[in-house]
Order: structure tokens, then C-alpha cells, then sequence
């Protein structure tokens, strides 16, 4: 008589097998309803101190990190604020420094995905500058270069800019490399930029980025004042920047040249020293980061 076949070697049962229902209702349908999470409608409004900066001016935006590289002050060249949903985004200056109108975004705060788009075009809808230049960072360990790199630390300047940036602009980007595919940058930067190649485009923009040392923390789901600290030259003496990398970087997105102890003036004399011949560039073995 035949009988179930059964491992002699095993230490259980065989397992009893599930009983199929022929009803549909009982079966997990991927297609069926799913909880959507609420979405908050996002608003722009802006808030002037003084008088409405001149349409068509250059757009210098400074975000994050980046915003305490320049010696903005708030008693006098402050003229108004970018808010989103009654909370404060961005500073808007126009420093002696520069004929650009300078935007400090996102130094308290950090959006989320589904705000970057709105709180971008309000902005360029809203001053329709010339140009754009934008001041970022960008995570070096993370970034997928061509060649073999031992030390993120050593990771380059990189652009990432827009068709008519390439065909129209004059300023000088060494050395500065290309922020390349099968790299994504994902930020507001991203969102200023895409705006400008199709909605703007007779526009120029360009981003530079910072080789930032560490991964960025994962955008919010809302729009909330950030409880993270907020940048300091703490922050900024982790990068392991130097002052002439510094000092180029501001260059680029102002278009002019900005002396060191004007572009840190605020820096207490050690944390000046600290900054200098920090980092090892130009090394023999390649560009930085992860390589393929």
C-alpha cells in the first residue's frame, strides 16, 4: 500500500498546505483602495521690510549649509522673507557686496518633496531674474564618478546647469566638473532648475555644488520648522572646505570676486585658521566618491 511520502531524515511533519478560496473577495487586490495620506495645500506668500527688489535682477540663492558663507545682515541689507504657509523659508537680501538679489533659503526649515516645485516657480514667477546661480551641496560619498577615488574628501566643485546656461553663460566655472548622470540630485536646487529649462527657458541657471561629507537626512513629509540644529561654522569645519574653494564657489554664483575676510567676516580669527589648507585635493587617483 502506498503511502504519503515521507523524509525520514526530517524533524517534523511536512507542513500542511494552504487551502485555496475560489472567493474574490478573499484574494489581496493591488489595484484596490489605498490610504492616501492627507496632503497640505501649499501657499507662497512674501513679506517685504522695504521696498520691492527690482524686477530682472540676478538671482544668487544660497541654500542650507551654504547660507553662512556669506556675510548677510539682517539689520540692513534684509528686505523681506519667502514664506510658505505662514512659515519663514527664505531671507531676501541685497548685500553692498553684489548687484544680485540674494535668497538664503531653507536654513531653518526644509521642505518637503511635494512643496519644492510651488516654492520655486513663486519665486522665480515672482522676481523673474535674469539669471540664477545657486549655492548647494551635494553628498560626496554617495556620488557614482568614472573613476577610482579613495577619499570623498577629496571630491571636486561640481555644476549642473540649464540649456540656456550652456549656450549663454560667461562666467568661468574651473574648476568646477559636472554633477554627471547616473547621479540625481534631489532638493529644491533640482526644482529651480528644472523650472528654468522649461518653463524659463531664455533663462540661464546654473547650480554649484559643495562635496558635502556626510548623506543628507531624508526631506520631511511636512512642512515644519526643522528640529535640527541649525548650520553653524561648526557644520561648516566638518566639510573640510578650505578658504579658497570657498572663496571660488561664492565667486561663481555672484559673478564677482568677494576677498576672503569679506566672504567670512564673521568667523572668529581661530575658526579662519582652522579653514585653512584643510583639504587634500587633487590627488593622483581619481575624483572622489563611489566609482563604476
Amino acid at each position: 500500500m502506498l503511502g504519503h511520502e515521507v523524509d525520514p531524515l526530517g524533524d517534523a511533519p511536512p507542513p500542511r498546505h494552504a487551502i485555496e478560496s475560489d472567493e474574490e473577495e478573499d484574494e489581496y487586490n493591488p489595484l484596490g483602495e489605498q490610504h492616501t495620506p492627507t496632503r497640505t495645500k501649499a501657499s507662497v506668500n512674501f513679506k517685504y521690510t522695504s521696498d520691492h527688489p527690482k524686477p530682472g535682477l540676478p538671482l544668487a540663492v544660497v541654500t542650507g549649509l551654504t547660507a553662512i558663507l556669506l556675510p548677510l545682515k539682517p539689520e540692513n541689507e534684509k528686505v523681506g522673507e519667502v514664506l510658505m504657509n505662514g512659515i519663514a523659508v527664505g531671507g531676501l537680501y541685497t548685500p553692498s557686496l553684489t548687484s544680485s538679489l540674494v535668497l538664503a533659503s531653507e536654513v531653518g526649515v526644509r521642505l518637503p518633496v511635494w512643496a519644492m516645485n510651488v516654492y520655486a516657480k513663486a519665486i522665480l514667477d515672482e522676481f523673474q531674474p535674469s539669471s540664477v546661480f545657486i549655492l548647494d551641496t551635494y553628498a560626496a560619498p554617495a556620488y557614482i564618478a568614472d573613476s577610482l577615488n579613495a577619499l570623498p574628501q577629496s571630491a571636486p566643485i561640481r555644476y549642473l546647469r540649464t540649456t540656456a546656461a550652456k549656450s549663454t553663460s560667461k562666467t568661468t566655472l574651473d574648476p568646477a566638473r559636472p554633477f554627471a548622470p547616473p547621479n540625481l540630485l534631489q532638493s529644491t536646487t533640482a526644482a529651480f532648475l528644472s523650472i528654468l529649462n522649461f518653463g524659463y527657458p531664455q533663462t540661464p541657471g546654473t547650480a554649484i555644488l559643495l562635496p558635502a561629507q556626510h548623506m543628507p537626512h531624508p526631506t520631511p513629509k511636512d512642512l515644519t520648522v526643522s528640529s535640527l540644529n541649525y548650520p553653524s561654522y561648526d557644520h561648516l569645519d566638518e566639510q573640510g572646505w578650505d578658504m579658497e574653494l570657498l572663496v571660488r564657489a561664492v565667486q561663481m554664483i555672484l559673478g564677482e570676486s568677494v576677498p576672503a575676510d569679506v566672504l567670512l567676516g564673521s568667523m572668529s580669527p581661530k575658526q579662519r585658521v582652522a579653514l585653512q589648507g584643510k583639504r587634500a585635493r587633487g590627488t593622483e587617483v581619481g575624483e572622489g566618491g563611489m566609482y563604476i
